[in-house]
């Protein structure tokens, strides 16, 4: 930089702290939105279970009408709103159905049974803000599905996790090119021939230092106090130290001493875009099935229903729970992508 062959001039002094300012604002603006889309995917993660229940609910009231109706098969037009419903509960959760000859089904989230005939077992949330975990009501207690989740609820907690493990690297680049600066920093001296403090600021115990990463406070207001000389009677040309903390910026301080600075954080952001476009191409995949296997579905449609008919509702179901994942979390990561741009 200038300020390397010039450390006396007290404008490029002002540039170089601007220069850290901005960096600690651009890191601090991507902390908080990815703090922000995590927040809004958990907000849509306890409304989409708000309607699961509802859904479940509906499905044990057509189950016991169409137990009282008929024993062998219930009347149709029963069983098709009950089939409708199973396919929303597909879409949202990503559900096994299995059919009975009595006309009632049952539907499995990872072996657990969410439906069986008359009885269903409704979801939960817990956990702290950020680790929202999806609970299954079992007997006394609850077990968690989150694994073995599909379907749209499937695809905001993918999203939500991708989102989480983007702020963690994030908080990971923010806390170790911090310390690595402030170390090179604190060993020079600046204008004043004192030993310089550090360059940035992350309070001690910060929860995410992504969002928490300032510039020094007693730096911010005195730009003299850039330590970029090499020993206390230096002479006002020397950059020694500031030539060392430059050299900060080619260390292969991350992912294990494979790379610097500026290839981590590009791994970070491309890292997103990766899972966006994986998400994009699995929608586009998973969509084109789904609408084949509708028209299958409505050709093959009878009163009361065969067997072809049965395992292309199955079918159906599982693609469009596939669907809604890659939906869901692709129109998530996007409107995370754009708000880090």
């Amino acid at each position: 930089t200038e300020l390397t062959s010039e450390p006396s001039d007290h404008g490029l002094r002002l540039a170089l702290r601007d220069a850290g300012q901005d960096l600690a604002d651009a890191v601090n603006r991507g902390g908080k939105a990815l703090i922000e889309s995590i927040r809004r995917a958990e907000d849509r993660i306890k409304d989409e279970i708000t309607g699961i229940n509802k859904i479940l609910n509906d499905i044990k009231v057509l189950h016991q009408r169409i137990s009282d109706a008929d024993a062998v098969s219930g009347p149709a037009d029963l069983l098709d709103a009950r089939d409708g419903l199973a396919e929303d509960l597909a879409e949202k959760i990503g559900v096994g159905v299995d059919y009975q000859s009595n006309g009632q089904l049952t539907m499995m989230v990872g072996g657990h049974a969410i439906v069986q005939e008359v009885h269903i077992r409704e979801l939960s949330t817990a956990g702290v803000p950020g680790e929202l975990s999806v609970k299954l009501a079992a007997g006394e207690g609850k077990v968690s599905v989150d694994s073995f989740l599909k379907g749209e609820l499937g695809g905001l907690i993918k999203a939500r996790d991708q989102m989480a493990a983007t702020l963690a690297s994030l908080d990971t680049f923010a806390e170790d090119f911090v310390d690595e600066i402030n170390a090179q920093h604190s060993g020079g001296f600046d204008a004043y021939g004192v030993p310089g403090l550090d360059f940035f600021a992350i309070p001690s115990g910060a929860t995410n230092p992504s969002i928490d990463m300032s510039l020094d406070s007693a730096l911010a207001i005195d730009a003299q106090m850039i330590a970029a000389a090499g020993s206390p009677g230096a002479e006002a040309g020397d950059g020694t130290n500031l030539d060392a903390i430059l050299e900060v910026e080619d260390a292969k301080l991350f992912t294990g001493g494979t790379q610097n600075s500026r290839e981590f954080i590009s791994s970070i952001y491309s890292d997103l875009g990766n899972s966006i476009v994986g998400f994009e191409v699995d929608a586009a995949t998973h969509g084109a099935i789904v609408e084949d296997l509708v028209s299958l579905k409505d050709a093959n449609s009878k009163v009361d229903l065969d067997e072809e008919a049965v395992s292309l509702i199955q079918y159906q179901a599982a693609y469009q729970a596939a669907a809604r994942v890659v939906t869901a979390a692709d129109d998530l990561l996007n409107e995370l992508m754009a708000t880090v741009r």
